[in-house]
């Protein structure tokens, strides 16, 4: 997508939100959300937020930061993270992207960059490893993933 389209799209977001809510933080969000590829954060499926909420939460930081272009790892540790757990849970690395407004493929990477992260630290790997992948047929048990 050019610059010019990404540009359009962001302003159409923003015109939405400011006729249906008016607000200018929420038409900002909008803006940017549209403008940086990223999932609007009320279509992120709501145990995702928990995830990205608890885990921002763990870390001290804001659950918008985590979801931000930052690079600092004051946010890429945590961002890691919330992608492991993310797929832990289930998701799909394509949603999990649009969720964090990013390319699927870069996703992959920070699930691989915490792997190596969590076999290098063992208190860190003793803290995650109640969340390694439920098998399929233990659904109920998903769910208690995002209670963490």
């Amino acid at each position: 997508m050019t610059n010019r389209n990404r540009l359009a799209a962001a302003y159409h977001a923003f015109l939405a939100k400011h006729h249906s809510v008016g607000s200018i933080e929420e038409c900002a969000t909008a803006f940017l959300d549209a403008y940086n590829g990223r999932m609007p954060a009320t279509e992120i499926p709501d145990d995702l937020v928990a995830i990205i909420a608890t885990t921002a939460k763990k870390y001290g930081v804001k659950p918008e930061a985590i979801r931000g272009r930052q690079r600092w790892t004051l946010y890429l540790i945590p961002r890691q993270e919330a992608v492991w757990l993310a797929r832990q849970v289930g998701y799909a690395w394509e949603l999990i992207g649009q969720a964090f407004g990013r390319d699927h493929a870069t996703m992959m990477s920070a699930y691989r960059q915490f792997e190596k992260l969590l076999k290098t630290d063992p208190v860190l790997r003793s803290q995650m490893e109640p969340h390694r992948k439920v098998p399929a047929f233990k659904a109920d048990e998903r769910a208690k993933l995002v209670a963490v």
